[in-house]
């Protein structure tokens, strides 16, 4: 039988360093945390689509259902 890893998510948007005015993503989980700079100048419709539903806690909550370790997670 295989075995199911959930993982607990918390979503946070932060302003990157001076260096870049492009958004950064933090997610602080129940396996550990990662961040992703948030590339507005080539997706900038996907970029403030993703940061209104953060700013809204839409992804606060979220679980991972799937989680491949140093290669993908999938959400539901």
């Amino acid at each position: 039988m295989r075995k199911s890893l959930v993982v607990f998510v918390l979503l946070s948007l932060f302003i990157s360093s001076a260096f870049s005015n492009e958004p950064v993503a933090k997610w602080f989980t129940s396996m550990g945390d990662f961040s992703v700079q948030l590339r507005g100048d080539l997706m900038p419709i996907t970029v403030s689509n993703f940061v209104e539903l953060t700013n809204n806690q839409f992804y606060d909550g979220l679980i991972f259902h799937r989680v491949i370790s140093g290669f993908m997670i999938q959400d539901g």
